[in-house]
C-alpha cells in the first residue's frame, strides 16, 4: 500500500509550487503528503504542523539508518520550527514540492540532486503505515 502512496506522489512530479495547493494545478509540500496518503483512503491532517504528531519516529537528524520507503520527513525553518515535510522513496530520496516544482532531493551529497541546506534542516522522520 506505502507504493501507492509513492506512486501517487510521484504523480505529482514537475507540478507547480503553490503555497496552500492540494491539487495537480498547484501543490505545496503537506499538500503533496496530504493527497497522497487520502488517494489512498488514509486521511491525514493538512499541514505538517498537525501531521507531525501522526505515526512513529523511525529517523532522527543524527540517525537515519531507519527511514524506510513512505516515510514521511519533517525539516525545521529558520525558527526552529517544523516548516517543511517530504515523503521518502529509499537510496537516500525524497519527493518534495519546493519551488519552482515538485522534485526528488537527496541526503546523500554525491548526488546531483543532493540540497546541503536542506539536509542540515532534517529534523525527523515518522512512519504512518506499517
Amino acid at each position: 500500500r506505502i507504493d501507492r502512496v509513492i506512486e501517487n506522489a510521484s504523480r505529482m512530479l514537475g507540478t507547480k509550487y503553490l503555497w496552500g495547493g492540494n491539487t495537480s494545478e498547484g501543490v505545496d509540500c503537506s499538500g503533496l503528503i496530504h493527497t497522497s496518503f487520502a488517494a489512498e483512503g488514509i486521511g491525514l491532517p493538512r499541514d505538517s504542523n498537525q501531521q507531525i504528531y501522526l505515526g512513529s519516529l523511525t529517523a532522527t537528524r543524527w540517525y537515519r539508518d531507519g527511514l524506510r520507503r513512505g516515510d514521511t520527513l519533517y525539516f525545521l525553518g529558520k525558527h526552529g520550527k517544523v516548516s517543511h515535510t517530504a515523503i521518502y522513496v529509499g537510496d537516500g530520496r525524497y519527493l518534495e514540492a519546493v519551488r519552482p516544482v515538485v522534485r526528488y532531493t537527496s541526503f546523500n551529497p554525491e548526488d546531483e540532486d543532493y540540497n546541503e541546506v536542506r539536509d542540515a534542516s532534517f529534523c525527523f522522520a515518522k512512519r504512518l503505515m506499517e
